[in-house]
């Protein structure tokens, strides 16, 4: 990683309630290597596909970043790519309403 970019800023993110999160690109090249790391613990490799069902929160780029990484493909459709894995998230708010994905993803693994 270029040490001259490592602290600049790569987004701002702004939550419903109003809490804003600055990530530089060294928070962002940890958080994805972090999250490679576990995604290689499940078994993810380079060409296993992976799932993603989460809302717009930086998590969402630390994964894809994570996969990009491990040249693991994104799944469009899950039974049709085999994916490996699915990404998710507990919850998500919408219009400050929440969005209950890790159940729907339950409910649909059923």
């Amino acid at each position: 990683m270029d040490p001259y970019a490592s602290n600049r800023l790569a987004f701002i993110w702004e939550t419903e309630d109003g809490t804003i999160e600055k990530w530089t690109y060294l928070d962002l090249y940890k958080a994805a290597n972090q999250c490679a790391n576990g995604l290689k613990s499940l078994g993810v490799r380079k060409g296993a596909a992976v799932g993603f069902y989460m809302p717009m929160i930086p998590e969402l780029i630390v994964a894809f970043w994570a996969c990009m990484k491990l040249g693991a493909p994104l799944a469009v459709r899950l039974a049709d790519a085999k994916a490996k894995v699915l990404l998710t998230a507990d919850v998500g708010f919408y219009k400050a309403r929440p969005i209950f994905l890790k159940a729907t993803c339950d409910e649909a693994a059923k």
